[in-house]
């Protein structure tokens, strides 16, 4: 084989493609590290905030008792997240968007969730009601009980509405610390939802 100065081709072709993979994985890896740096900035900004809940469900303007903590949307998986505070007694809302690539629907996840929290490890919840809710004129179906969180008593909600037609689920997760779930506050903000 023909060499030149020293090393075969095949050696240098090696060595040249070694080489730029190592930097490709160099540069690759400092671009994640200042995309993953910038996450919790822009997680807690307020338009992002807002960007993100529209990416989740139309809401004109929150109810006045909620606070905007953050959100985080990863356009890659499809999935949005943001979290909400109800501020008089407070209840924790996750308001989110996933993709749901199974014809499943919302009272089949529900009842699939209810039945690995009952049998949860780090979260455990007895589920003490079902029901259903409308909510921008999909039907929600939701769960809720009390549940122990790291050794915390808390009252928790589940609900899911199922976007067949989106390929997509909107859940949202209600905790509220104490013996009672504010289900007056989950209602508030489920009636301020205009559409998905």
């Amino acid at each position: 084989m023909k060499t030149s100065g020293g090393l075969p081709l095949w050696a240098k072709a090696l060595l040249t493609f070694f080489v730029v993979g190592l930097l490709a994985t160099v540069v690759g890896a400092a671009y994640l590290a200042a995309w993953l740096g910038e996450i919790p900035k822009r997680s807690a900004d307020p338009e992002y905030i807002n960007k993100v809940i529209n990416s989740i469900a139309k809401i004109d303007s929150l109810p006045g008792n909620f606070e905007r903590v953050n959100g985080v949307e990863i356009g890659a998986f499809g999935a949005s997240t943001v979290l909400l505070r109800y501020g008089p007694d407070g209840t924790t809302f996750w308001l989110m968007r996933t993709p749901s690539p199974r014809d499943e629907s919302a009272r089949q996840t529900v009842d699939q969730g209810a039945e690995m929290a009952m049998n949860g490890k780090g979260t455990k919840m007895t589920v003490t009601a079902k029901g259903a809710e409308p909510v921008a004129g999909e039907q929600m179906e939701w769960i809720q009980g009390p549940a122990t969180v790291e050794g915390h008593k808390i009252q928790e909600f589940v609900g899911v509405v199922a976007l067949k037609d989106k390929h997509s689920r909107i859940s949202l997760i209600g905790t509220t610390p104490g013996d009672t779930y504010n289900m007056a506050a989950t209602r508030e903000l489920l009636h301020s939802i205009k559409g998905f």
